[in-house]
């Protein structure tokens, strides 16, 4: 069972699922303001993750980079980019 549940109906993405699952070293937790598409965010999000753990390549974050360019005003930018810095590091 995907660790992703029901992304499409707006519930927010279980960090602790994801970092466990995705390795990232901090948590998906979306910070600010959320727009009135958040839930469409969250569903591109959790695409966006499907794609990035399907291709298994930890520096292939197209995906991610995807996502942040078609919504660089989402709640979850900044948890984001955080994860990116911390892969590029």
């Amino acid at each position: 069972m995907n660790p992703i549940v029901n992304a499409g109906s707006g519930d927010e993405l279980p960090s602790a699922e994801l970092n466990a699952i995705y390795g990232f070293d901090e948590p998906l937790e979306p910070i600010g303001r959320r727009t009135a598409t958040h839930a469409q965010e969250t569903e591109a999000l959790a695409d966006a993750l499907r794609l990035y753990l399907e291709v298994g390549d930890l520096e292939a974050v197209a995906p991610l980079a995807g996502f942040l360019e078609l919504y660089p005003d989402t709640a979850w930018r900044i948890p984001l980019l955080t994860n990116l810095g911390i892969i590029y590091r």
